[in-house]
């Protein structure tokens, strides 16, 4: 017979109350797109900057004025702080995290349900049909100190507690990211969890049954943006790098580019020499693991739901089509339409100007 830890069941009974496992890292893409969609179903607002943003913007402003060396010494510090102990991996269930994510959601029926990969524009269609939207990614953060220039390293470190995640979690996708170009001030203690759902699980399931109407649409999500990327093992999947500024080729290659970076940054490495990339595979924060696909259709066969796919190559290519939805939208109600919202990664996810009830539309999909 096995038992459960008392820190496993603590997290499993605070999920069901809508508390989130301490585990799940807070300043994601996912969780803040989660928290704005679930917001705005129950009437209220996600300000920028989370829930003390003036707070936080204080901090940021007086950190600027801090020497850089301490100012980049702080930065790393406090991702190990939001981090957790590579211990927790024993504790991590996807039906616990699953758990508190259909819990953010006001119990109800909806017309339809947005599952799949995580997107800024997908938040405000989301707003606009009233529905939920269920991640297929979610970001854990493990503490481990590292030479970020030694991806090697990294990832020989990572085998172990990555193996222990998957062993009791048949569902989940390990895509472990280390960059060390945008993510330098973190990854030195930091290490990058980004578990991708297969099957959509029970929690999931009894979601999507309880409240979504009778011949309701679900909404696939697949964002194909991939990464040259490692297959180490059946599901756990190392990146090197992350989208930005450099290409996925930029950072295999022994270019003057990475030896200046590396020198400026004080590192005793000229170039990286990450592991041999098997080929282009799902980016871990972006991109849609299509072992989700067949999971979701045939739940979708079993309870008389439609499926209707939103297929796309780069993240932000679904933000001319939503922009010109809301742009139809006011102008049917009147409004001006020659605004324009910009936003910055999850700084300033908001959602502004707009009211539900065009539901209908799903209606001539």
């Amino acid at each position: 017979m096995q038992f459960s830890s008392p820190y496993l069941t603590i997290t499993n009974q605070l999920a069901s109350l809508g508390v989130k496992p301490k585990y799940i890292t807070d300043l994601d893409s996912a969780t803040t797109a989660l928290r704005a969609t679930a917001k705005f179903l129950h009437g209220k607002e996600l300000r920028s900057g989370g829930f003390a943003p003036s707070l936080a913007a204080s901090i940021t402003d007086a950190v600027s004025y801090l020497p850089k060396e301490l100012g980049k010494n702080l930065s790393t510090r406090s991702g190990w702080l939001s981090a957790s102990s590579p211990n927790v991996v024993n504790d991590v269930r996807a039906e616990t995290m699953s758990q508190w994510v259909v819990n953010q959601y006001p119990q109800r029926r909806y017309p339809g349900a947005v599952i799949g990969s995580s997107n800024g524009a997908a938040v405000h269609l989301c707003a606009a049909l009233g529905i939920p939207w269920l991640p297929q990614t979610l970001l854990i953060s493990l503490r481990h100190p590292v030479d970020p220039d030694e991806p090697k390293q990294e990832l020989e470190w990572a085998k172990a507690p990555a193996q222990q995640l998957l062993a009791k979690n048949p569902d989940l996708c390990v895509y472990q990211m280390h960059d060390p170009n945008q993510d330098r001030l973190k990854v030195p203690r930091v290490t990058y969890f980004r578990l991708k759902r297969t099957r959509l699980g029970t929690q999931f399931q009894q979601f999507l049954q309880q409240n979504l109407e009778p011949g309701a649409t679900l909404f696939l999500l697949e964002c194909q943006y991939s990464w040259l990327s490692t297959q180490v093992s059946d599901r756990h999947v190392f990146q090197f790098g992350g989208k930005g500024k450099l290409a996925p080729d930029d950072y295999f290659q022994h270019s003057q580019q990475i030896a200046d970076f590396l020198q400026q940054n004080g590192s005793q490495h000229r170039y990286w020499e990450p592991p041999t990339p098997d080929g282009r595979l799902p980016e871990s924060e972006w991109g849609f693991e299509g072992a989700l696909r067949d999971d979701v259709e045939q739940f979708a066969r079993q309870h008389g739901f439609r499926v209707r796919r939103i297929v796309f190559d780069f993240p932000q290519d679904l933000s001319p089509l939503v922009a010109d939805l809301y742009r139809w939208w006011y102008r049917e109600r009147g409004l001006p339409s020659d605004c324009l919202l910009v936003e910055s990664f999850v700084y300033l996810l908001a959602l502004v100007g707009v009211t539900p009830g065009i539901s209908a539309i799903l209606d001539g999909i």
